[in-house]
């Protein structure tokens, strides 16, 4: 998701082709995940890790930067 995000926010002329496959690579990590959080409220075990955690900032990029 960083590397979509900065390349449509943060460089003044995206490849369209390269935004095309990492969004596609996003998407389908998002259903994976979407998946596994279906049956569990975390990650990993019973309460929020690092990885949930950290997952939180990429989440919530602005719409406009992150699409």
């Amino acid at each position: 998701m960083a590397t979509y995000r900065f390349r449509r926010a943060f460089t003044p002329s995206p490849d369209e082709a390269a935004l095309r496959f990492l969004r596609r690579r996003i998407d389908d990590f998002l259903i994976i995940l979407e998946t596994h959080l279906s049956s569990k409220a975390f990650v990993i075990g019973a309460e929020p890790t690092i990885a949930d955690i950290s997952m939180v900032g990429y989440l919530l990029f602005p719409t406009h930067e992150s699409g």
